[in-house]
Formats: structure tokens, C-alpha cells, sequence
């Protein structure tokens, strides 16, 4: 039984070859208009720094960072483990939720994704044409080109990768930027972490 094909012009094609390059320069522009809003004032980038000074104290900023840790690595297990795109979008909002309780500003939540985005959006791409095909799945053929055809399955399991991993990046923020990096390595000691690999993340931060 073979799958079912729509078939399109070549230049939708083309479209979606420059979709990773459209989220990239679209995190990019989102960037510029909130740096713009702060008059352009960067920090000095010489001395790494996660955690956010000024602003307002929340109350995830009064947690043990134990229970911060923790609260972390159980909700990133659960997001990963997602299989639906509906349940990983309800997450994200819980995410943004919790984002927004930590008091962060917006841009540094933004420009973490902005990192991600690169080489997530490629997903967007790859996994269509790379995904294994199924009989029920439904294959898009461009033009002439049967041999390339791009299956929708591999586009939800690319979005849902995405959904999945900002989540994550943003459920981290609240970790890294309410305390100190030593505090958050010494919460890693006291819960039985081995000292030398505190010391690495401390090395490689």
C-alpha cells in the first residue's frame, strides 16, 4: 500500500528551504527591537555571569536551590518523555509561567532561544525528508522531484522537538538566574553530586 502524495509547484520548494533561515532572522529582529527599547546598553561579555542582578526578588528567588535543582531535573524528564504536540505546547505555557514568576527580563530568555534556534530550526527541514515512511503518512512531492518528497509525519515530530527543547531552555532560567553559580553547584554538592564534576561545570562556565 503506498503512501499519499500531494504534489506542489517547485517553488514552495524553495520556501521551505529558507523557513530555518525565516525563525533565525526572526529571534534576530525580535533581539534588536528589545535592545533597542533598553538604549542599547550591554554588559561587559569578559566576566560569564548566568544569574540576574537588580530587578525583583521572587519567590523562586527564596527557594533552596535543592529544591530548585530538583523541581528542574523532574520537570525536564516530563517534557522530554512528551509525545504530543498539544501536551508540549501546554507545557510551554507552563514554562513561560514560571519564566515570568522569576522575574527575568524577557531579552535573556529570547536570547538564549536565539542560540537554539539555529540549529533547531534545522529540524524543521531534515526530519521531513529523512523521516521513515509509513503507509499512512502523507508525502508533499514538489514539482518533479518524487524522489524528494517531504513527509508531514517528520514535521510534527520536528515541532514537537522544538516545542520540547525551548521548554526546557526556559524552565532552566529560573535555575541559573535566581542565585549565584557557586550556590547552584554547592545545592549540587550537598545533594551527593560528586565534588570533581561541580568543579567541571565550575571550569567550563
Amino acid at each position: 500500500m503506498s503512501e499519499p502524495v500531494l504534489h506542489f509547484s517547485g517553488l514552495w520548494l524553495l520556501l521551505l528551504l529558507m523557513l530555518p533561515l525565516a525563525v533565525f532572522s526572526g529571534f534576530r529582529m525580535l533581539l534588536g527591537v528589545m535592545r533597542k527599547g533598553e538604549g542599547g546598553k550591554e554588559r561587559d561579555w569578559s566576566v560569564p555571569q548566568l544569574e540576574f542582578e537588580g530587578g525583583a526578588v521572587s519567590t523562586i528567588h527564596r527557594w533552596d536551590v535543592r529544591f530548585k535543582l530538583a523541581s528542574f531535573l523532574v520537570l525536564a524528564f516530563l517534557v522530554v518523555s512528551l509525545q504530543h504536540p498539544q501536551t508540549a505546547l501546554a507545557a510551554l505555557l507552563l514554562a513561560f509561567g514560571g519564566y515570568r514568576a522569576a522575574c527575568i527580563p524577557w531579552r535573556r530568555g529570547f536570547k538564549r532561544l536565539l542560540g537554539m534556534s539555529g540549529f533547531l530550526s534545522m529540524f524543521l527541514l531534515m526530519l521531513p525528508l529523512t523521516a521513515v515512511r509509513y503507509s499512512d503518512d502523507l508525502l508533499l512531492v514538489f514539482g518533479h522531484l518524487d524522489w524528494l518528497s517531504f513527509n508531514l509525519r517528520g514535521l510534527d515530530l520536528a515541532v514537537l522537538i522544538i516545542i520540547r527543547a525551548t521548554t526546557v531552555a526556559l524552565l532552566m532560567e529560573p535555575l541559573l538566574a535566581t542565585a549565584p553559580l557557586p550556590v547552584t553547584l554547592a545545592g549540587l554538592s550537598r545533594m551527593g553530586v560528586p565534588k570533581r564534576i561541580t568543579e567541571l561545570l565550575l571550569i567550563t562556565h
